[in-house]
This record gives C-alpha cells, sequence and structure tokens, in this order.
C-alpha cells in the first residue's frame, strides 16, 4: 500500500561548500521546522521572442529565444524554524551563510568549520550547455546548500527530496518573530545554482 510523504518525516540541511578540501562535506540539521519549507522544482527556460512580420501573424512568422537572465535569476526558497536555547540558539543562524560577518569564505557552525559554495555548481544556459555559477562580487555574499528529504514507508529505499546548490540568505531576508509559544525564525534564501531531484542525502559530518 502505498504511503504519501509528510512533512513529520522530512529532515532539513544546510550543508556547507568543498571550500578547500574536495571531501569537506559538514551539515547542520534544522530542528523545530515547521513544514512549511518551499522552493520550485526547477529553473525557469528563456523566453520565447515572436518575430512579427510588420507586426502581423504571418507563415513566416517565427520566435527567437530571449536573454539568459531568466535561467540565471535566483530561486526563491522559504522555511521557518523555531528557536531554541541550545541547538538553533546560535548554530541555525551562522549555518545560513555566515550573514552577521565578513567571513571570507569560511566560518565556524557549532565547532565544524563551513566554506561558502560560491560558484561550486553548473546549471544549463539556455542553449542547453552547463556552465558554472558565476562567483559573487561580494564577499559578504556567502553561498551554502538547502537538502530537504523525505522519508518513505520503507526509509532507504524509497525517499524523496530536492537539493538547492548556492543558496544566498541575505540578512534583511532572515526574520525573527515573536509569538505567543515561541520564537521564530523566518528564512528566505535565493538559490543561485541548481535545483535537483535526490533520493538520499550525501555522507558527511553533522554539527
Amino acid at each position: 500500500m502505498p504511503l504519501r510523504y509528510f512533512g513529520k518525516r522530512g529532515e532539513l540541511r544546510i550543508q556547507s561548500g568543498k571550500g578547500l578540501s574536495a571531501s569537506s562535506n559538514h551539515f547542520f540539521t534544522v530542528t523545530f521546522v515547521n513544514m512549511d519549507f518551499s522552493g520550485p522544482m526547477d529553473r525557469g527556460n528563456p523566453d520565447e521572442i515572436p518575430v512579427l512580420d510588420r507586426g502581423v501573424l504571418t507563415s513566416t512568422t517565427h520566435y527567437i529565444q530571449g536573454p539568459d537572465d531568466v535561467v540565471m535569476a535566483p530561486l526563491t526558497i522559504t522555511f521557518t524554524a523555531d528557536l531554541d536555547d541550545t541547538a538553533n540558539r546560535n548554530d541555525l543562524y551562522d549555518a545560513l551563510g555566515n550573514p552577521s560577518g565578513t567571513s571570507n569564505g569560511h566560518w565556524t557552525v557549532g565547532g565544524l568549520s563551513f566554506a561558502n559554495a560560491n560558484g561550486q555548481s553548473q546549471i544549463y544556459n539556455g542553449s542547453g550547455t552547463l556552465v558554472s555559477t558565476p562567483v559573487p562580487f561580494s564577499i559578504r555574499h556567502n553561498r551554502v546548500d538547502f537538502v530537504m528529504l523525505w522519508r518513505g514507508g520503507t526509509p532507504g529505499t524509497n525517499d524523496e527530496g530536492w537539493a538547492y546548490r548556492e543558496v544566498y540568505c541575505a540578512p534583511r531576508d532572515i526574520r525573527i518573530t515573536e509569538g505567543q509559544d515561541a520564537v521564530r525564525l523566518a528564512v528566505t534564501g535565493q538559490c543561485y545554482g541548481p535545483a535537483s531531484h535526490i533520493t538520499a542525502f550525501s555522507a558527511g559530518s553533522a554539527v
């Protein structure tokens, strides 16, 4: 009998980039997530621009491809998590790309070194060619990877998830909200790398 995926069996990880070591793969598991993760499943395609004959649709009318800025536009990802006095107190904010400091690409989350993921992935351009993502101009722009996985009826054999590479969380897009029973962090990130389907987490060291 099929079992639908549901939030209670999900897990959200924020992963470090490779940094100076190709084997480094540190991650922070977000606790007290409110099961409201949201993100698109893939990138857009360039616009189809009609070419008309003096503004008229005729048998010679055709399309040309628009610029690739649509392909490069970041994908918006959102989630919220409740803060606690231990796990999420400092590490969650730091794992989001060290938004409070000029880390110069490297910082520490819960005792483990994190590095940005800037320029470490590839996306398809409008012609269908894989191209490395451009590195951001600002040294304060530190991207990390978001990986969301939901367990199936038999965990490890039919899990389902999505990985978002090179996500930047601007400080202005991380909001803290006070409630009667919780203090909540609302996170909006912009994904500059690919969005891809996964069925398992990659191996790594947990914060």
